[in-house]
């Protein structure tokens, strides 16, 4: 099941499709009103493009969705071709209009958190391009090391639930008193994979890229 969608920029052979899918999605579904909404995150203006398609259209979607927008910076593409869209979303017309939250740059990253739980992190990186486009990194956070079999053994851990609580990283009690701490048996770290989404783009902006 799509549960999440990210536009990289505001040309239409990246995001004309958008309305499209979701009513494919909308048909292919029933209607139930406890589902999490699929999360869309892309530049400033998405939201209003998305609303007045599927209004002007006529076309109800069976389950919610919100739109996340990214604000760019005006070095993201030419002078000559940045638009402010922020006040696209002030007017009446819009108050039906997938929610969302509106994301500014963390100078301090340089980059902008879409979402973080204990597995993973997706954060936005700006692109250069014609309109202001943005890159997406997926990366998983580090996963605990192997369990040194030899070292259980030698602190009488028994094998089982134990086992379990340790590589979860939980400290456990032996029946003997003995307190097994995960760091006495677990490996180092292994580092988190990382993927890199870029879509139309002339090159990064700003030190992060």
């Amino acid at each position: 099941r799509i549960t999440k969608i990210f536009i990289t920029h505001l040309h239409g052979d990246h995001m004309f499709g958008l309305p499209g899918l979701l009513c494919t999605l909308s048909l292919q579904s029933s209607p139930d009103g406890s589902r999490a909404p699929i999360d869309i995150y892309g530049p400033l203006g998405l939201r209003s493009f998305l609303w007045r398609s599927l209004e002007l259209s006529h076309s109800q979607l069976l389950f919610p969705c919100a739109v996340h927008e990214l604000v760019p910076t005006r070095d993201q593409c030419p002078a000559e071709e940045f638009r402010d869209f922020s006040g696209l979303d002030r007017g009446e017309a819009l108050a039906q209009a997938p929610p969302g939250r509106v994301l500014h740059l963390d100078p301090g990253e340089d980059s902008y958190l879409l979402l973080e739980d204990e597995q993973l992190a997706v954060r936005a990186f700006r692109l250069f391009h014609r309109v202001p486009s943005f890159g997406f990194v997926l990366e998983e956070k580090p996963r605990p090391g192997k369990l040194d079999v030899r070292r259980l053994e030698e602190l009488g851990v028994p094998p089982g639930p134990l086992y379990g609580k340790l590589k979860s990283g939980s400290a456990v009690v032996l029946e003997s008193g003995v307190t097994v701490r995960p760091g006495d048996v677990l490996g180092a770290p292994v580092p988190g994979r990382k993927l890199c989404i870029l879509g139309d783009c002339s090159g990064p902006v700003g030190p992060a890229a």
